[in-house]
């Protein structure tokens, strides 16, 4: 009996044992026979019909059946083996072992099957289906594994020990009002219709596959969790202390990895094609003006104009100092720091609901990213693979939510830094989006919330919030001041126009001031807008509406409507075509019940979260619709300019997804979950956040000025780095050029041209070097002698020099020696019509540039004078 007690297997777990064993001999076999059935490869064969690659792939699919045989064999022959399993607490290891290695067999299993259409690994889908065999059978003997450790060794405890109380009211409330929001859309076809101001794309969503696997990844997790917690806590290690960190850190890497294996889009507006003379990818429209401001910045060649969006500038700015001007490394360098936002994310979910809904939404984070990027090429987008600041704005708001959802927890009344912070966070969104200007009294709403009644605590934290503003914003405003004569944040002239949206349609009769100075621009727009408020009230609220849904319709289409769309079953797990681009949503039965499921998972992550943190969630939803309404009131609607906030709804479809989940358990097996594995699926308990000391406020002001001083601070404390130059400087380099070229006799015409007082003589860096053939550009615009298609072959370049300037210069010759970044020198008289006669790129072999006119013109009196 004695001897019975110490036996590491008893007579119960060896039939479960055994079980185990027929169990995965059968599915083996099965799996076998199942690659064997499908069709032959007649051109492959060479045995039995049967191709090499084929019958290779039976080896892997035996190797489960030789594992089981050789355990089987070796625990009823081998003393050794049999001694270390009657050794006490060798149960517990093994049964770690088998948690540990199902559970991982199994996410990767999951994840390759997944990942292999997400990523488009392999072109081949004959090879897939043969995998899937194999694959389907690695992927049971995983979940198998952790399976026997719940049956064969341990019990999951089935007794309820808590009572949930479901929270019908806030979750009704939800339905009634995305029901509302539906109904209002099909009545008004607000967010539907089409006007030149809006943005008509709507934002890339999820595709169904992706939230499949998500939703795999949840359950696997799950029960891997509870598997390991069936282990008595003596006998199994706390494998990660850290595990927030460790999370983190995990989300990260994965998120670079998958980002970044992803190539640069081939062609896209912000990125366009490759092009001569050096086949180098280079930024176009917003994404150049960022990038060209960054190195205006950077070469300290800023001091006479104001740059917009002044924050992601000399974020670029850093970049191209770190890596130079490479396209490929600036990406990289910039998906390391975007990288962060599902981390964010994840601390988001943590916070609302638990740690396993905040690995929830980081992965539906990642996947719209790598949706994004592989949309680059057909679609209008925003993405960690183009220079432009929406990822950065994301995850600035990211930031935001979390820290105030940190501050709301935070018990008592006294003051805390976070409203400081807040502040902070608020003043670099600024600095990258106007629009968040809005986010200033919301942030006041928020201190009066938190502190309600608590008339000292409110007015300090004001104080701070309004203190952080000013710190990140006041180097930015006295520098603008400065060169405008206005104290604004952004370019005056990128908003010199704003008055033109609330007037789109109808003038109202209000007379239009000129304006020529910076402050008669923003003047011009104050006093228009406000008459075009009070005369036309109705239909600028009409049409922030229009705009507003728009947006909200883009923020719920991120979970895909369109099951009723008869579309290929491989288009649920593959981008193939812009399909969101406008309200994909065809009105049929199949899709009404999928936006059904949709809006209850939604209600249902936010119903609960409500029922958790309630002022929290508030603040969240408040965020999202006071972005959204500050983008609305001047006609910006979909893709890029709700991107910093369309995440909280799929968040709170995250979180849905895990109360489904332990919703599931619960009925089914009567687990409960929060309880069971409360350390993954239950709220994490309260923390108190420490209170600021002058260090830390010191801390924390110093880099908000940092942020804000950037840009002046690198005027001020380095030199520029642009040459100085004067019209004798560059007329001899043109001459010693035109003397050591294959066409010495242009030298006198060279001389001649350059100390032409008409002639404008320019000196700097070339960025972004574009040969466009005949009938080549970016535009049907004879007008736009830069980009547009014209009769004639030319080269496009930006300088950054002492004047700034675009150039471009007729030319038939691709092949030229134009490093990016180059040291250049240009003749012109009239660039914005003929463009420059003569561009010398300086290098070990100097390329020096003639204008076909000129090659033309001199070509015409040769043939002349041979005549005579």
């Amino acid at each position: 009996m004695e001897k019975k007690e110490n036996t590491f297997i008893t007579t119960q777990e060896h039939k479960k044992t055994r079980s185990f064993y027929y169990l995965i001999l059968i599915q083996s076999f099965a799996a076998m026979l199942w690659l064997l059935l499908i069709p032959k490869e007649p051109a492959n064969a060479v045995f039995l019909g049967y191709s090499i690659r084929r019958l290779l792939l039976l080896i892997p699919m035996v190797f489960p059946v030789f594992v089981v045989l050789f355990v089987k064999y070796k625990l009823k022959k081998s003393e050794t083996w049999q001694k270390w399993f009657r050794k006490s607490g060798n149960k517990a290891k093994l049964a770690m072992i088998l948690v540990l290695g199902g559970s991982l067999t199994a996410l990767a299993v999951w994840s390759f099957i997944f990942l292999y259409h997400f990523l488009s690994l392999y072109n081949d889908i004959g090879f897939y289906n043969r995998l899937m065999p194999m694959l389907i059978s690695y992927l049971l003997v995983g979940i198998e594994m952790v399976v026997f450790v719940t049956t064969a060794f341990y019990r999951i405890p089935n007794e309820r020990k808590a009572l949930h109380l479901f929270p019908w009211k806030t979750f009704l409330a939800m339905l009634l009002i995305i029901s509302l929001c539906v109904l209002v859309i099909e009545i008004t076809n607000w967010g539907q219709g089409f006007t030149s101001i809006v943005i008509v794309s709507l934002g890339v969503p999820l595709l169904e596959g992706q939230i499949w696997y998500v939703a795999g990844i949840l359950l696997m997790t799950a029960f891997a969790a509870l598997a390991w917690n069936t282990i008595p806590s003596g006998q199994r290690p706390d494998l990660i202390k850290r595990r927030d960190a460790a999370v983190f850190l995990a989300l990260w890497l994965i998120a670079i990895v998958l980002w970044t294996s992803l190539p640069l889009p081939e062609h896209n507006y912000f990125a366009p094609s490759e092009r001569p003379p050096n086949l180098e990818k280079y930024p176009f429209s917003d994404a150049e003006q960022y990038d060209y401001n960054s190195l205006h910045v950077l070469y300290g060649n800023s001091e006479n104009f104001v740059i917009s969006k002044p924050f992601y500038v000399s974020f670029l700015a850093v970049l191209h100092a770190i890596v130079g001007l490479d396209y490929v490394r600036m990406v990289f360098l910039q998906t390391l720091v975007i990288a962060l936002f599902p981390g964010i994310l994840y601390l988001i979910g943590k916070e609302l609901q638990s740690r396993l809904g905040g690995i929830a939404i980081a992965l539906l984070a990642i996947f719209r990213e790598i949706n994004s990027i592989q949309a680059s090429t057909m679609a209008n987008v925003s993405n960690s693979k183009l220079l432009l600041s929406g990822m950065l704005a994301a995850l600035l708001a990211s930031l935001l939510v979390y820290v105030t959802i940190r501050w709301f927890k935070n018990p008592g009344k006294k003051v805390s830094g976070h409203a400081f912070i807040i502040g902070g966070i608020i003043g670099a969104f600024i600095l990258t989006r106007l629009q968040a200007m809005a986010l200033v009294p919301f942030g006041i709403l928020l201190v009066v919330v938190r502190y309600f009644k608590n008339i000292k605590s409110i007015l300090i934290s004001i104080l701070l919030l309004v203190l952080a503003v000013g710190l990140v914003l006041a180097p930015v405003l006295i520098r603008n001041h400065a060169i405008t004569g206005v104290y604004w944040v952004d370019n005056p002239s990128s908003t010199g126009g704003l008055y033109r949206y609330f007037i789109f349609e109808d003038d109202y009769e209000i007379e239009i001031p000129k304006a020529d100075t910076m402050e008669e621009q923003l003047n011009r727009n104050i006093s228009v807008i406000s008459s075009a408020f009070s005369r036309g009230f109705g239909d600028i609220l009409q049409f922030m509406m229009d705009h507003f849904m728009r947006n909200e319709i883009s923020s719920m289409l991120i979970m895909p409507v369109r099951l009723g769309n008869q579309i290929q079953f491989l288009d649920l797990l593959i981008i193939n075509q812009p399909f969101w681009a406008e309200t994909y949503t065809q009105l049929n039965v199949l899709n009404i019940f999928v936006l059904i499921v949709n809006s209850i998972i939604i209600a249902l992550g936010f119903s609960y979260a409500f029922q958790r943190k309630p002022r929290a969630v508030l603040c969240v939803i408040g965020f999202h619709v006071i972005y959204n309404l500050s983008s609305a009131v001047v006609r910006l609607a979909g893709w890029r300019f709700i991107l910093p906030a369309d995440w909280i709804i799929y968040t709170f479809y995250a979180l849905g997804l895990v109360e489904l989940i332990t919703a599931f358990f619960r009925a089914a097996f009567k687990w409960d979950l929060k309880i069971l594995v409360s350390n993954w699926v239950a709220n994490p308990p309260e923390t108190v956040a420490k209170p600021f000391t002058l260090r830390g406020y010191l801390v924390y002001g110093l880099l908000f000025l940092f942020i804000g001083g950037f840009i002046p601070l690198r005027e001020a404390l380095f030199p520029s780095l642009v040459p100085e130059y004067d019209r004798e400087d560059v007329c001899g380099e043109f001459i010693s050029a035109a003397e050591s070229s294959q066409m010495p006799q242009i030298t006198d015409n060279i001389a001649v041209y350059c100390e032409d007082g008409k002639t404008d003589v320019l000196m700097g860096y070339g960025v972004y070097p574009r040969f466009f053939d005949e009938g080549e550009g970016y535009f049907d615009r004879p007008h736009d002698y830069f980009f547009g298609k014209q009769d004639y072959s030319h080269l496009v370049f930006r300088l950054i020099g002492k004047e700034v300037s675009s150039v471009f210069i007729k030319t038939n010759r691709e092949d030229l020696k134009f490093p990016n970044g180059a040291l250049v020198y240009v003749l012109a008289q009239d660039m914005n019509k003929t463009g420059a006669e003569y561009v010398l790129v300086a290098g070990e072999e100097p390329e020096l540039i003639i204008s076909e006119t000129i090659l033309n013109s001199a070509k015409m009196l040769n043939d002349h004078a041979g005549e005579q």
